[in-house]
């Protein structure tokens, strides 16, 4: 069952899908919707049953009939987690599928 929700003050909106996806879209110009970030999830994620935006706006419950995964949508974070888990910068062609249309910039280091 797709999904989708605002996120913070409404200028956010996650969509998500039966295949595990999870596009964030920016809606601070709403005659121009831009996408932000574009997640795609392990097999674990197939088969969409909720999708929860907590009240600080960037952490997010995505769940299946068999498992929960919260993460966060907010690049600078998502990069700094990275970092801290894996010293190998993001690179150009990993950074255009996860955050296409986003200037690339210096995550780790």
């Amino acid at each position: 069952m797709p999904a989708v929700r605002f996120a913070g003050a409404g200028g956010t909106l996650l969509s998500a899908g039966q295949d595990g996806s999870l596009f964030v879209w920016d809606l601070h110009d709403p005659a121009n919707p831009s996408l932000s970030a574009a997640m795609f999830s392990s097999s674990a994620l197939t088969g969409l049953t909720a999708l929860a935006v907590a009240a600080d706006g960037h952490t997010v419950a995505v769940g299946t009939a068999n498992s929960t995964v919260v993460g966060d949508i907010d690049p600078e974070q998502v990069a700094r987690l990275i970092c801290a888990t894996d010293n190998s910068p993001i690179t150009g062609k990993e950074w255009e599928h996860y955050f296409p249309g986003t200037p690339q910039r210096l995550t780790c280091g």
